[in-house]
C-alpha cells in the first residue's frame, strides 16, 4: 500500500477507533419485512413487505462485510450479527442463513416472534446465542397492541426455547400508555420463574405523519420526571439478587445513573468523537433488500451492501460520518456525558424532527464546565 493511501485509510478508522482498541461491530439485519403479526407500534411497515434478497445474496453481502473487517482488523472485529425482519422466520431462506453463520464463527441473535415455534424449527435454531421476543405490557395491553392471548402465546413460546437449550430475552417499548407495566411485567417474571435470560426496555418511536392508527392507543408524551422515578425503581431492581435473570442497562440513561450512585466522577471525553450510547455510525443495519440504513427505527438509506461497495458506504457517506462527531448534536454536545450517551437520534426525529436532537427526553443533562 502506498504512503499517501495507508495515511488516507488510517484517518478514515480513526473516526471508528477513539480509544485505539479493536472495536466490535454489530450487525443488525432485516431479512425479511414480512411478519404474521400487525402490531399497532411496528416500525416495519415503512419498509417494503415482499421483498427479499436470496441465499447467494445474503452470502454475497455478508462476505463483503467480513472482507471489510479483514482489511481493517487491527481496528474493528464483527462477531455478533442480529438476524430480524418482520419475522426473520418467515424468510425462505433463514435456517440455511442461519447454519451459513453459525460455520463462519458468528454469534447469531435471533429478534422473532413467539408463533409457530414447531419441533423442527426449534431444531433449526441450535446454535443461535439467544431468541428474543416482545413484552409491551401486562396481559391486557400487550395484547391491545397485537392480538388476544399473544401475551400467553409470548409466555409458552419462552418455556419451550428453555426445554431447547435456548437462551431467551425479552424487549420492552416504552410509551406514556404502558409505562405503568414496566415494574409490574418484570416482578411478574420474577414471581413466576418464567425461564428468561435478560430483559431490556427503550422508548418506542412514532411516526405519525405514517400511522395515523397509532395515535388511537399511543403516545411519545412521556413526562421527564415519571422517567426518572421508573429509571430509578428499574436500577433497584438490577441490583436486586432475587431476579435470576439479568436487568440490561439498554438505554445509556441509566448507565449514567449507575455511574452516578456509585459515585464515579465522570470524566468528560475532549475529544471531538462519540462511540458510546446509540449505534448509529458503528454498526450495520440492513434490510430486505440489501439497503443499508442508519438505524431500524429511522427510515433513511444510506447505500446497498449488495450492489455497492460496503467499505466506502460504511466509511464515507457523509449522513453516517455526521454521527461519529460531537459538533453535529446541537444540545447534546454541550453534556458531559455525551461520549458515553448521546440519547436516541431516532426518538429526536419523530418528536422534535431532527435527527441530531436526540436529547428528547432527557432529564440528565449536565454542561461541561
Amino acid at each position: 500500500m502506498k504512503g499517501k493511501d495507508k495515511k488516507q485509510n488510517e484517518n478514515k478508522i480513526y473516526n471508528l477507533n477513539v480509544h485505539k482498541k479493536q472495536k466490535n461491530i454489530i450487525i443488525q439485519w432485516h431479512i425479511t419485512h414480512k411478519c404474521n403479526n400487525n402490531c399497532k407500534h411496528c416500525y416495519e411497515k415503512n419498509y417494503p413487505q415482499n421483498e427479499i434478497l436470496n441465499f447467494k445474496d445474503l452470502k454475497t453481502i455478508f462476505n463483503k462485510i467480513k472482507n471489510f473487517e479483514q482489511k481493517y482488523k487491527k481496528e474493528i472485529t464483527i462477531k455478533d450479527i442480529a438476524i430480524t425482519g418482520g419475522n426473520p422466520l418467515l424468510h425462505p431462506d433463514c435456517f440455511n442463513f442461519i447454519k451459513f453463520l453459525i460455520e463462519n464463527k458468528m454469534r447469531v441473535h435471533i429478534l422473532g416472534n413467539p408463533e409457530n415455534l414447531t419441533k423442527e424449527i426449534l431444531n433449526n435454531l441450535k446454535g443461535i446465542v439467544l431468541y428474543q421476543v416482545s413484552l409491551d405490557g401486562m396481559q391486557i395491553f400487550h395484547d391491545s397492541l397485537r392480538y388476544k392471548r399473544s401475551f400467553e402465546t409470548t409466555i409458552k413460546a419462552l418455556y419451550e426455547l428453555r426445554n431447547n437449550n435456548i437462551k431467551t430475552g425479552i424487549m420492552f417499548t416504552l410509551f406514556e400508555e404502558n409505562k405503568n407495566d414496566l415494574l409490574p411485567l418484570i416482578d411478574f417474571l420474577r414471581d413466576g420463574e418464567i425461564p428468561v435470560d435478560y430483559f431490556a426496555f427503550d422508548f418506542g418511536i412514532l411516526y405519525k405523519e405514517k400511522n395515523k392508527e397509532k395515535d388511537k392507543i399511543l403516545s411519545n408524551k412521556l413526562n421527564t420526571e415519571d422517567l426518572k422515578n421508573i429509571f430509578n425503581a428499574y436500577l433497584d431492581r438490577v441490583s436486586d439478587p432475587s431476579y435470576k435473570f439479568r436487568l440490561l442497562l439498554k438505554h445509556p440513561y441509566l448507565k449514567i445513573m449507575q455511574l452516578q450512585r456509585k459515585k464515579i466522577n465522570f470524566t468528560p471525553n475532549k475529544q471531538n468523537i462519540c462511540d458510546g450510547g446509540c449505534l448509529i455510525g458503528y454498526s450495520f443495519v440492513i434490510f430486505s433488500q440489501g439497503n443499508m440504513g442508519l438505524c431500524a427505527r429511522l427510515p433513511q438509506f444510506i447505500g446497498n451492501a449488495l450492489t455497492d461497495d460496503v467499505e466506502d458506504i460504511f466509511l464515507n457517506n457523509e449522513t453516517i460520518k455526521k454521527f461519529r462527531q460531537k459538533e453535529n448534536f446541537t444540545q447534546c454536545k454541550k453534556c458531559k456525558y455525551f461520549s458515553i450517551c448521546r440519547g436516541c437520534p431516532a426518538l429526536g426525529k419523530s418528536i422534535i424532527g431532527d435527527m441530531f436532537r436526540s436529547d428528547a427526553f432527557c432529564f440528565l443533562f449536565e454542561p461541561i464546565k
